[in-house]
């Protein structure tokens, strides 16, 4: 209650992008979005941000992934 009362909040959750290997895809980039409680894979515009215990739950924390932190990703 202390914290509180003398201003200490809570760090956010942390969040990454999930990039799709390079040998799905031609062109572009592909990254996980979630559309109808289903993942698939599109532009980085429609990428979706997701936690630890999301990346666990869509399977997407797999060595074959690439996540990069929503902080760090400078690619829009």
């Amino acid at each position: 209650m202390d914290a509180y009362r003398y201003g200490w909040e809570a760090e956010p959750e942390a969040k990454w992008y999930v990039k799709a290997p390079e040998s799905w895809h031609k062109d572009e980039d592909c990254w996980a979005n979630i559309e109808d409680g289903e993942i698939d894979f599109a532009e980085k515009c429609w990428a979706t941000p997701f936690t630890r215990a999301e990346l666990k739950q869509y399977h997407l924390d797999s060595d074959i992934f690439t996540l990069v932190p929503v902080e760090d990703s400078h690619e829009d």
